[in-house]
């Protein structure tokens, strides 16, 4: 009999140890990142305080949950280090245009040449409609982060990293290793445009 007692004591201390693993021990969810393409470019708005910032993009961006756990993304926020400073920024809401077919897409534009971004969906809008990601679950989006950094700072720029928050405050992050042809678009003159725009049949682009 006394041996059951102490089976029986162990069996009940089971569900408090999940807990308290659940709630204490257990730092993020399981999330895969991937990303299509990823790069700095200065950002344009004529009249946002914002104007002539360097920022951060990234383009084409997959969140999938790969824990058997679903979850909800309540904010993704972006760590970087400049000249021994962190600084943390949420991201950017870029206005987009529209293509024939109805498409979202941003634009990077050096004045000269035009790079259309198709199926860009910023990351705060997809994220303020509170999907719930199960298992194999993917949100797809795009994301421009704003740093505060200018042309001549970007270059000092790292320890970047995404983090990914739930609304437990549970987090997954991502470092990242720059890569010289993300500066590519910097060395070009090429800006993100903040404007509003539509892409004809005729794939003249319309600024409205």
């Amino acid at each position: 009999m006394e041996y059951l007692g102490i089976i029986i004591g162990v069996l009940a201390l089971i569900p408090v140890y999940f807990f308290i693993r659940d709630r204490f021990f257990r730092k993020g969810h399981k999330v895969d990142i991937e990303i299509k393409n990823t790069f700095f470019a200065l950002f344009q708005c004529d009249e946002h305080k914002f104007n002539g910032a360097m920022g951060m993009g990234f383009y084409d961006m997959k969140i999938t949950n790969t824990s058997n756990q679903p979850f909800t993304v309540k904010k993704v926020i972006l760590k970087y280090q400049l000249d021994g400073k962190i600084y943390e920024t949420d991201s950017f809401t870029i206005n987009t245009g529209k293509l024939p077919d109805g498409c979202e897409a941003a634009i990077l534009s050096n004045d000269i040449d035009n790079i259309i971004l198709m199926g860009w969906f910023n990351l705060r809008a997809e994220i303020a409609k509170h999907q719930r990601l199960s298992q194999g679950q993917v949100m797809a989006t795009s994301a421009y982060f704003i740093l505060e950094a200018n042309e001549e700072q970007f270059d000092r720029i790292e320890d970047i990293e995404l983090v990914i928050y739930d609304y437990r405050d549970k987090k997954s992050s991502l470092k990242l290793k720059i890569q010289e042809n993300w500066k590519d678009n910097v060395r070009k003159g090429f800006k993100i445009l903040n404007r509003r725009f539509n892409v004809d049949t005729n794939s003249k682009i319309n600024f409205v």
